[in-house]
Order: structure tokens, then sequence, then C-alpha cells
């Protein structure tokens, strides 16, 4: 009798066991299946089939513009070492710019350039910024998928690049740019543009400055990606800088009163006093916190008839610091010394009776 009691309550043990068991199993499965429901929503959200009847007409226009700048298989730069996808995504104001339209909506735009890893810089531009940029993607190798990707969705979930950014991406010419949509992994867990970013974030550290590819022996080209940022706008000024720089607050306006107060010359270049300031500080957004910030020093001023924007200006986050380059910044440099020395000759051909010299 005593055994069959400890028996009996062993089968009930036992029982509550398997039951709570099987009841985990249930809703380990709900969870996986609501998971994957979320999922296939957000990507839905991005590439949600055009013959749906709640389908976002907006987001498949999008999707489509997008399918065909790839499909185009871009064009080579001059060197042929290059592939150029010019407006791969365009952005609404762009898309939506008519001809005769008032000039001064797209006269000042900004014309920035980076790698992948530095594109998490973009959201804090285009707050900065609140205009029309134009911006330039080196992408190498697997970031070639990444970018592409990435890009479209920072299109999707971030309104105000959506409204005011168009894109360009720059490969090489044995590489090609394909349509994200069967790469999955780049969107799991992408729910806005929060999340977007926080993914580009995590590519951040993957090189060190400018340098790309396994062992830093992939060069970036500066030159042609500000010459393709600056072509991918048709505003009558365009200010080029890089992506980790800040403008000051209100430069576009500021700049839209200077030129509307006086006609500028037609030799006259606008210079806007560009500083660093370390990670740890907080960005000045106007002349009076900069000069908190600063002990003056004098601009020389040669060439041209330079005019010094008063109030406006630019830092750069971060000081360049020796020892943190990559392992061919020096060879970087001293090739740079040398295109630098062919072109200043070549101004002396090309400006004989000139005295100016750089």
């Amino acid at each position: 009798m005593h055994l069959s009691k400890k028996c009996s309550a062993f089968k009930v043990v036992l029982g509550a066991l398997v039951l709570v068991a099987l009841l985990q199993m249930i809703y380990l499965s709900f969870l996986s299946k609501l998971h994957g429901k979320q999922q296939r929503y957000r990507y839905s959200e991005l590439f949600g089939s055009s013959g749906k009847k709640n389908a976002n007409p907006e987001k498949n226009s999008r999707k489509e513009r997008l399918r065909y700048s790839l499909s185009t298989g871009g064009i080579f730069d001059p060197s042929g070492q290059y592939r150029v996808y010019k407006n791969l995504i365009k952005s609404d104001f762009s898309t939506n710019q008519k001809p005769g339209a008032d000039a001064s909506s797209h006269f000042l735009a900004l014309a920035t350039h980076t790698s992948i890893n530095n594109l998490h810089h973009l959201n804090s531009l285009v707050e900065r910024w609140q205009n029309p940029l134009s911006v330039a993607i080196f992408a190498h190798g697997q970031d070639v998928k990444f970018a592409t990707a990435l890009v479209y969705a920072l299109t999707i979930f971030c309104p105000q690049i959506q409204a005011l950014v168009d894109f360009h991406l720059v490969c090489h010419s044995g590489q090609m740019a394909s349509f994200p949509e069967q790469d999955r992994e780049h969107f799991t867990g992408l729910e806005d543009c929060a999340a977007v970013f926080a993914r580009l974030e995590t590519h951040r550290d993957k090189y060190q400055n400018y340098a790309i590819g396994g062992n830093g022996n992939v060069s970036y080209p500066n030159n042609l990606l500000r010459n393709v940022a600056r072509g991918g706008t048709e505003a009558n000024y365009i200010l080029v800088i890089d992506i980790d720089m800040a403008p000051s607050a209100d430069l576009h306006q500021q700049f839209l009163a200077l030129v509307m107060r006086r006609e500028p010359a037609t030799d006259e270049v606008f210079v806007l006093p560009a500083f660093e300031i370390r990670h740890v500080r907080k960005m000045p957004a106007t002349k009076s916190e900069l000069v908190q910030l600063y002990q003056a020093c004098e601009l020389h001023v040669a060439g041209y008839r330079f005019s010094v924007l008063n109030a406006a200006f630019v830092v750069h986050k971060g000081f360049k610091v020796q020892g943190e380059f990559h392992s061919r910044k020096d060879e970087e440099n001293r090739r740079n010394r040398l295109l630098f020395r062919s072109f200043k000759e070549g101004l002396k051909t090309k400006y004989p009776s000139s005295p100016r010299r750089c």
C-alpha cells in the first residue's frame, strides 16, 4: 500500500512535468510564429508585392526605381577602375523637382561621400542640414550588397532621408550591385529608422579610417566620390564636405540671405572656415558657441577674391592622430604629393600669364 502511494505521487509529478514541458513547447512555437509573422510584415514593408490589394504604391514605386537603377549596370568612370550607380535612389525632393521651379528652393545643396563604415554619420548630418543632400557611397566586396540593402532601408524607414537625400553608389568595375530582395539577413530586426542606423553602427569599426579590404589594400577614391556627389545635384551652389563634418546651424538660410543681399562676382569663391573638435565635446551650432572653443587665427587669402562666410563653418568630429591611420597612409601621402606637383606644373601650362603660384 505504501509503495502504491509513492508510485501514484511519482506519476502525478511526472505528469505535471510533461504538461509544463508541453506548454513551454506550445509557447515557444507561438513566439516563433509571432516573430516570423513580424519579420514577414517588416520584410513586406520593404519588398511587398505590387499585386497585393493593400500594397503601398509609394514603396512599390521606390522599389521599382531602385530595381531599374541596378538593372542598368551603372557606368564606368574614365579610368575604367570603378563602376558608378548615379542616382541609385533619388529623394522625394529630386523626384518632384520640376523645370522652372523656384530657384531658391534648390539654390544650395550639400554633397558628401563616405564608405559604408561611416554612413552612420548621415543621421546627425541630415538633422543639422535639413536641406537637399547628395551622398556618394563607396563599397567593396560583400559590402556592396550590404550598402544597397541598408540604403534602401534608410529611404523606407527614415522620412527625412527619404525626402532629402539622393544616394549614389561606387564600387570596383569588376563588382556589381544587385537588388537586395533575397538578402533577408540584412533586414532582420529592422523596424524603424533608429534600428537601421543601429545596424550601420555595427560597421563603424570594420575598417580603420579608409583602410578597406582584408589587408587594407583597397584605395578609397576620394576625388571620384566627390565628383559623383557633386554631379548628383543641379543646385546653383554646392557645399562639398566629408560626411563626418557638421555645418553650422542655419548655414543654408544664412547663405541664401547673403547672396540675395548682393550678387556674387563670377570669379568669387566662398570660403567656409573648418575646425576640428574632440569626440567628447558637444558640436557647436553657432559662431558664439564655436568661439568659446577656439583661440583665433588669421586666414591667409590668395588667388581668387575669397569671401569668408562670417557666421558659417563646419567642424570635423575627431582629430587626425598619427598612428591611427591605415598601414598604407604614408604611401598614399607620397602618391598625393607627386600628383599635386604634376597638377601645379599643369597649371603653369594652362595659365602661362598668371603670376600666382600655389
